[in-house]
């Protein structure tokens, strides 16, 4: 249909200038020469949109792929390029449009003019319905690629944080899976021993600021989860979370003394004491050190940050 437009126009241009002799005005040729301009730019547009079409059908059997890839820092990677192919695809319809825009007033101009052989006539019109197919095309284009920027959002979403991740300054922390109430723990203490928790609470503190993220020491309800998983502290480690805040007699003796206690969990009872105890925060023993722990966001942050450190040095 294409090539048919374009060997019809050129008939139809020759019919003219054969019939003339030549295009002795200036006006005739200005004519001559802006539906030659609008055929080159409608066929341009039309190449266009038959490779955007076929690059929006690439990307969406990709999202389809990638939905299924077991591996997550893969599935990760592919969500982003395609997401970015999104958006590349939204940018080119965009500009299109401005073109189209551009070449739907030279053809009205053009038709506005007056004086063209009824042959031009009628491709003219036909250009400009070429035109408005073209643009209703582009407009349920746009929605689509919105719907499935919106999936592709989601799904990235949903990729499960990483297994394991390493801060930035070195120090790897394991993921404990426990749903909504994940978390990751430092795959090794700290310090194992002979550290207050003052001392702990002030370097999760300067840890936190160097990572931009936080991290602290782990309450009881993420001990318990250490336990349930099968976690095994090397050492008794320090809890930020008040002993005894639920015993009356505990908290009189807290207040009238000023101090207060802190849960410490010793599974290994290597302080020769219960499993699970509270403890003055000045306290300092061999086997008493602590583990770091921060939410799962942290890890997955720091995957993309990875992820995308990556695609920006391939580009």
């Amino acid at each position: 249909m294409k090539l048919l437009l374009v060997v019809m126009l050129g008939c139809i241009l020759c019919q003219a200038q054969n019939k003339g002799g030549d295009f002795p005005a200036i006006e005739e040729y200005e004519k001559r020469s802006a539906v030659l301009k609008i055929r080159e730019m409608l066929l341009n547009e039309t190449d266009a949109k038959e490779k955007r079409d076929k690059t929006v059908q690439q990307i969406e059997a990709s999202f389809y792929t990638a939905q299924r890839m077991t591996d997550s820092d893969a599935q990760l990677t592919e969500l982003i390029r395609i997401r970015h192919a999104v958006q590349d695809i939204f940018e080119e319809v965009k500009e299109a449009t401005g073109r189209q825009v551009e070449l739907a007033g030279m053809i009205d101009k053009s038709m506005a003019a007056g004086g063209l052989l009824p042959q031009v006539s009628a491709y003219l019109g036909e250009a400009r319905t070429q035109l408005r197919t073209m643009g209703t095309s582009q407009d349920a284009l746009a929605k689509r690629m919105q719907g499935l920027h919106e999936r592709v959002k989601v799904a990235i979403r949903n990729v499960p944080p990483p297994r394991v991740f390493t801060s930035r300054t070195g120090v790897e922390f394991q993921l404990i899976a426990a749903g909504k109430n994940s978390f990751y723990v430092s795959s090794k203490p700290v310090s194992a021993g002979n550290v207050t928790l003052e001392e702990a609470y002030f370097y999760a503190r300067d840890f936190s600021q160097r990572e931009k993220a936080l991290y602290k020491l782990p309450t009881m309800a993420e001990m318990k989860l250490m336990n349930q998983v099968g976690f095994k502290p090397v050492c008794a480690i320090w809890s930020i979370q008040p002993w005894g805040v639920d015993e009356p007699d505990v908290v009189r003796m807290s207040e009238r003394f000023g101090v207060k206690m802190y849960w410490i969990w010793d599974p290994a009872c290597k302080l020769g004491r219960q499993p699970t105890f509270g403890e003055l925060k000045f306290a300092k023993f061999p086997s008493l050190g602590y583990y770091l722990v921060t939410g799962a966001k942290t890890g997955w942050q720091n995957r993309w940050d990875r992820i995308i450190a990556d695609m920006a040095q391939v580009k």
